[in-house]
């Protein structure tokens, strides 16, 4: 009789506990509502989380690059709609220049447009892939510019606005009427 109530409890036991382990499991793979073209007949439970696990790896992967190939152009919207002031409010001008790595620490600002005549259009053959290189160029051109001509140590910000390239400087020093 012992024997049988041992039985019968170890039994009893077995089952709940491969039940209470056997539950997380469960509701993971319910919350990856799996959908049939993602399911294959010979994978376990651990093998479905894991591909799942890698799709959405890959997606974000994807996601990821794609922000950081649109995060040039939304700097530049961002950096275009500051200086035409379209009315941001303060919270959203410091979340966008910490968002873009951005710090104006100095006093003065001087904005200059630079409108680069290019009858050839050798400037708008320029590929996707190279568009951050070729203002990245330009910008060092023109804080090196500049820094020559004014003596100065300030943070220069380009920006492409459709074929115009919109220089802004932040600088400390105070120039004299006649350098501009």
């Amino acid at each position: 009789l012992s024997m049988l109530l041992c039985l019968f409890v170890g039994g009893v036991l077995a089952v709940y506990f491969s039940r209470k382990n056997y539950n997380p499991i469960r509701d993971i793979i319910d919350k990856f509502q799996f959908s049939s073209t993602n399911v294959k007949s010979n994978q376990n439970e651990l093998e479905l989380i894991q591909s799942s696990i890698n799709e959405i790896v890959r997606e974000y992967d994807t996601t990821k690059s794609e922000i950081g190939k649109q995060k040039n152009f939304l700097r530049n919207t961002f950096l275009l709609n500051l200086l035409k002031d379209t009315r941001l409010q303060m919270e959203q001008v410091n979340e966008g220049l910490e968002y873009f790595n951005i710090n104006f620490s100095k006093k003065y600002f001087m904005i200059m447009l630079f409108c680069i005549e290019d009858p050839n259009g050798a400037l708008h053959d320029i590929s996707p892939e190279n568009s951050e290189e070729h203002v990245n160029l330009i910008n060092r051109i023109a804080a090196s510019e500049i820094s020559t001509h004014f003596n100065d140590e300030g943070t220069s910000i380009s920006i492409d606005d459709s074929g115009e390239i919109v220089f802004l400087y932040n600088f400390d020093h105070v120039f004299e009427t006649s350098y501009l």
